[in-house]
């Protein structure tokens, strides 16, 4: 059995529970080493059809390759935040100069696919957009008022349970969207790719079910 696991995932997922997925693995198993890649989805998903990673992780509607086999971790709300201070409704904030302000990951990011579709099927508009390379940037954008962000909301639970930012009304039209932990179908008899997706279902669906409350 390999001691070595190649895996890609997105930020979101990195910093809301899959460290600490690798964090309890490696107790474990501390002869496991681990290669990990932080990438968009798509391109996650490319990685792993490609042979590049053993796992990619994704937040998504769903999986459409068969190729792939596909395992559910738990489910995503995707949520508009802003500043305790900003309007509470979305036709309210896009009419704001103040709060018409898109802050954003990658263009490839699925959440922002998502949002930026449901906007021009809506007619509405973005007058400006900020494209950041973390999560945290975003966070500490709109923690300073500026803007607002669509996210997961297991990336910003903290920030709202602490008044920090808020949601900008649930909304109903978003699709359901999950984490998914993919694989090959045919994974070379490799048993530490099935341990460790085990433990990402344990400690990840936990997880949410603790944020729920």
């Amino acid at each position: 059995m390999t001691n070595k696991l190649k895996i890609a995932a997105p930020e979101s997922l990195v910093t809301t529970g899959l460290s600490e997925v690798i964090k309890i693995f490696l107790e474990k198993y501390p002869n496991t080493e681990f290669d990990l890649v932080n990438n968009t989805c798509s391109k996650n998903q490319a990685l792993l059809i490609n042979g590049e990673v053993d796992i990619a992780f994704v937040i998504n509607t769903g999986i459409q390759n068969n190729a792939i086999k596909k395992h559910k971790l738990s489910d995503d709300e995707i949520v508009i935040v802003a500043h305790q201070s900003a309007p509470d409704t979305l036709d309210e904030l896009l009419s704001s100069k103040r709060y018409n302000h898109f802050v954003i990951n990658e263009k490839d990011s699925t959440y922002r696919t998502m949002f930026e579709d449901f906007l021009s099927s809506n007619l509405k508009e973005v007058s400006k957009t900020t494209e950041l390379w973390s999560i945290d940037a975003i966070m500490t954008f709109l923690i300073d008022d500026m803007g607002f962000s669509v996210l997961p909301y297991r990336t910003v639970v903290k920030e709202i349970t602490s008044n920090k930012l808020k949601i900008i009304e649930r909304n109903d039209q978003f699709p359901t969207f999950s984490s998914f932990a993919l694989t090959r179908k045919k994974n070379w008899d490799n048993n530490l790719i099935d341990l460790f997706i085990q433990e990402a279902k344990i400690y990840m669906g936990r997880n949410m079910k603790k944020e729920e409350k």
